[in-house]
């Protein structure tokens, strides 16, 4: 008579994915049953043995990749900052070609639009499309540069007003406070200084320090966008034959899509934002209807901050404030709703993905790293997902928000054929186990 702690030949199951205490059905604790029944003890099998050994083979492969990929991961992030000076132009600028490439396209003719109700194709030389983008980006940059100017003329004419505006409140917070039992003077060390000078210089300053990078990037886009052509020609003809060719086009058009749309949704959300603003007087409209469009790239993080970056100049404003406020409503259905519907089908990673792409790349290489952190990380997960590795399977699947491949003791895991022959014909009568694998013994609960 034996303990039940056995399974029959034809229910025979793993042994670590058996519950301490569990029974089959029908059967209780402390049934008895025979060895003529055909009971046999877990683990003293062939099948379980071998199933052992595939198991543990498994378990040293994830471990030894997952070393090697720690080791490669820290090498990598050392890359990324060390050479930042050099590959921040270099993947920013490719990120603003993703941008002006359908518009090159069009003008040079590799692909018609429609322009009431007809086909359209024009026949621009490469280098005239070329010259009409750049004249686009550097008119672009003027009109930047015209808002900036009009803001910090705005803060210099009405510094008086806004300083009036700010000691006022600060006034209130401290009469608010004295209410609630705490000191005076303490209340004013906490409250900062506001000097609007300092303000001004400090943003000067930042712009003055990115103007030589700036020029670089516009170089490298134009080079890029000259030799876009050629690039796409060699793609498509090694695209037939070359696995790699496949992969960069099919990155490439991921990457290219979620540019555009992004693109488009930050402004609709800018001139949604600037014409409430101006809509309702409230001061440095287009300012803030500029930088909502720079921070919508930022995901997450950066619509937040355009939603309250607004909200000091609508307390300093004198005139009721509440219904100022709709652009916030507006604002947030356009970027909690629209871009999460639109854009999750094209990048298919959950949102703790992008918040942590978010943080890493924002640590390694700054606000360029937080704008581009989505597009890298997708590049990054669809290269994973075509190479033929299960451990880059396995990243690739946790990028995307599955975990399922970490998993040892899923249902889908079984016998490779080989074997499956060597543990139903063992050789001399001896079952078939790995020498490195620690033999498992009859389990009795």
């Amino acid at each position: 008579m034996q303990r039940r702690g056995y399974a029959r030949d034809d229910e025979l199951r793993f042994l670590p994915r058996r519950p301490f205490g569990a029974w089959e059905a029908g059967e209780k604790e402390g049934d008895f049953v025979s060895d003529e029944e055909g009971y046999q003890p877990i683990g003293d099998t062939e099948k379980d043995q071998a199933l052992v050994a595939r198991r543990y083979e498994m378990m040293t492969e994830v471990l030894r990749a997952g070393s090697l990929m720690l080791a490669a991961l820290l090498a990598f992030g050392a890359m990324l900052v060390y050479l930042r000076f050099l590959m921040v132009p270099l993947v920013f600028s490719r990120f603003l070609v993703y941008a002006f490439q359908p518009l090159v396209k069009y003008l040079s003719g590799r692909r018609p639009f429609s322009c009431l109700g007809s086909t359209v194709r024009l026949a621009l030389p490469r280098w005239a499309s070329v010259l009409i983008i750049l004249s686009l980006i550097i008119a672009t940059l003027l009109l930047l540069c015209l808002v900036l100017g009009f803001t910090i003329n705005d803060l210099i004419s009405n510094s008086e007003y806004y300083l009036l505006r700010i000691d006022r409140l600060s006034n209130s917070l401290v009469a608010f406070a004295e209410t609630l039992g705490y000191n005076k003077e303490d209340i004013k060390k906490m409250l900062p200084e506001f000097q609007v000078s300092a303000y001004v210089l400090a943003l000067l300053e930042f712009i003055t320090n990115r103007f030589p990078e700036m020029i670089l990037v516009l170089l490298i886009v134009v080079y890029m966008l000259l030799d876009l052509e050629d690039q796409e020609e060699q793609l498509l003809a090694h695209h037939k034959r070359s696995l790699a060719a496949k992969r960069a086009h099919r990155i490439d058009k991921h990457i290219r899509t979620y540019v555009i749309i992004h693109s488009l949704i930050s402004l609709a959300a800018a001139v949604c934002t600037t014409f409430i603003l101006l809509v309702f007087e409230v001061d440095l409209a287009l300012f803030f209807g500029l930088v909502t469009f720079v921070l919508g790239y930022i995901p997450n993080i950066g619509p937040a901050i355009s939603i309250f970056l607004p909200l000091p100049m609508v307390v300093l404003d004198p005139r009721p404030v509440a219904v100022r406020l709709i652009f916030i409503f507006i604002f947030l259905a356009i970027t909690q709703f629209v871009e999460p519907k639109v854009l999750g089908r094209v990048m298919n990673i959950p949102p703790v993905t992008i918040i942590v792409a978010l943080l890493f790349w924002g640590s390694v290489w700054g606000i360029v790293g937080a704008i581009i952190s989505v597009p890298l990380t997708v590049s990054i997960k669809m290269y994973l997902e075509s190479l033929d590795h299960p451990a880059t399977q396995a990243v690739a699947g946790m990028l995307g928000g599955n975990f399922s491949a970490f998993d040892l003791t899923r249902e889908d895991l079984e016998l490779e054929p080989e074997d499956e022959q060597a543990a139903s014909f063992p050789q001399n009568d001896e079952p078939v186990v790995d020498m490195q694998a620690p033999k498992p013994t009859a389990v009795y609960y």
